[in-house]
C-alpha cells in the first residue's frame, strides 16, 4: 500500500475476548496490510492530563439533547477519566448511561495526536450520535483518517430480541407494584443466560469474529468512501439488531460480490 495508506490499528480499552491479532490476520487475508500499533495513548505519546479533561469533556450528559456535552467537567469527572487510562480493566455501561461519549467529538479528540495514514481505534468506551431525537449508542464511528470501533457497543447499541425487553419490563412492573420478586441483580443474569445465544455479550467468545466485519467497515470507509452494505449477507451491512450483526458478521461472515469485486479492483490497480 502506499505510505499515506498505511492501515493502523490501535488498542483502546478493549475486552478480553478481542483478538487484535486475529483481526490483523483476516485483513491480511484479504490482501490489506494493517499494522498492530499498540495502546493509542502511549503509542502517541499523549499528556494524560490534557487528555484526561478532553475525554470527560466529550462525555454526553443528556441524551435527549443534542450537542448536552459536559464542556466544563468537573475534577472528579477528569480524574475517573485518568483513573480509566491507567487501568486494564474494560469499561462497561453504567446503568446510568453516565459513561456515553459523543462519538464525533470523541473523534475530534483522538484525531489530535495520529500522524499520517489510516487509524482504526479499538475501544471499550461506547461513542453515541444523535439521531430523531436522542443519542443512540454505536458500535463504529468514521471520521477520516480514523474510525473508532466500540467492543461496548456491539453489545449495547443493536436491539437485543423483543422477547427480552417484553420479560425485562414485565418484571420491573411487578417491581414498581410490590410484588416479590427475585433481586434485580440475580433476575438481569437469569435473564441474560436465558437469552444468550440471540446476542453478543461483554464476555462472548463471539466478539472477535463479530469485530471482524466493523473493522472492514472502516477500512472501506477509509479507503473508499463507502462503509455499509444494504445486503443482509454482506459484512458490510448496517445492522441495526443483535440479530441482523450476528447473521451478517458470523452466520455469513463474507462480503457480497460487489463489494468483494471492489476490494479486488482496489488492490488490482497498485
Amino acid at each position: 500500500m502506499m505510505a499515506d495508506w498505511n492501515l493502523n490499528l490501535y488498542l483502546d480499552r478493549v475486552h478480553s475476548t478481542l483478538n487484535v491479532d486475529a483481526i490483523q490476520g483476516f485483513l491480511h487475508s484479504l490482501g490489506l496490510e494493517p499494522q498492530v500499533k499498540g495502546d493509542f495513548f502511549d503509542v502517541n505519546r499523549v499528556d494524560m492530563d490534557e487528555v484526561s479533561a478532553a475525554l470527560a469533556g466529550v462525555r454526553v450528559r443528556d441524551l435527549n439533547l443534542e450537542d448536552s456535552l459536559n464542556i466544563s467537567p468537573a475534577e472528579t469527572d477528569v480524574s475517573q477519566e485518568k483513573t480509566l487510562l491507567k487501568s486494564n480493566e474494560p469499561i462497561e455501561l453504567e446503568r446510568d448511561r453516565s459513561n456515553i461519549y459523543s462519538g464525533f467529538h470523541l473523534a475530534e479528540v483522538l484525531r489530535r495526536y495520529v500522524g499520517s495514514g489510516l487509524h482504526i481505534i479499538f475501544t471499550s468506551r461506547l461513542p453515541a450520535t444523535f439521531e430523531g431525537t436522542r443519542y443512540h449508542g454505536r458500535v463504529i464511528v468514521a471520521d477520516f483518517p480514523l474510525a473508532i470501533i466500540s467492543t461496548t457497543g456491539v453489545v449495547e447499541a443493536p436491539a437485543r430480541q423483543r422477547e427480552y425487553y417484553i420479560t425485562q419490563a414485565a418484571y420491573h412492573r411487578a417491581q414498581h407494584a410490590g410484588l416479590q420478586v427475585p433481586e434485580e441483580r440475580e433476575f438481569m443474569q437469569e435473564l441474560e443466560d436465558r437469552f444468550k445465544e440471540g446476542f453478543i455479550g461483554y464476555d462472548d467468545l463471539r466478539m472477535t469474529d463479530v469485530v471482524k466485519g466493523y473493522t472492514l467497515q472502516a477500512a472501506f470507509y477509509l479507503l473508499f468512501g463507502e462503509a455499509f452494505c444494504e445486503s443482509p449477507g454482506c459484512m458490510l451491512f448496517n445492522a441495526h439488531t443483535q440479530a441482523e450483526m450476528i447473521h451478517a458478521q458470523i452466520e455469513s461472515g463474507r462480503l457480497c460480490k460487489r463489494h468483494q469485486t471492489m476490494l479486488e479492483a482496489h488492490f488490482s490497480c497498485m
